[in-house]
């Protein structure tokens, strides 16, 4: 394989990531029975506009490197888990 085949899997693979992350995400805060019942209004609409901050992004930026892909993903995810661990604080006390 040559390195320019790996970069265009890599890169792929990378936006596949982080478009499904994306997606996955978006139904989880839909459905009540699963994240989307633990969220405050306040909080469902953080994770939403990272949402849609990151695929904004990434119809912007088909073509991107997959680094940059990853970091994007990256950013989603460090908001996700601020959140949850919020949550989980809360579920603790």
């Amino acid at each position: 394989m040559s390195d320019e085949e790996k970069r265009t899997r890599d890169q792929l693979k990378a936006r596949d990531d982080l478009e499904s992350y994306a997606y996955s995400l978006r139904d989880q805060i839909q459905d009540k029975q699963k994240l989307g019942g633990e969220l405050s209004a306040d909080d469902k609409a953080k994770i939403e506009e990272a949402i849609d901050t990151g695929m904004d992004w990434l119809e912007e930026n088909e073509e991107a490197e997959a680094s940059e892909f990853v970091t994007q993903k990256k950013e989603i995810e460090d908001i996700v888990q601020g959140i949850l661990a919020k949550i989980q604080t809360q579920k603790d006390v």
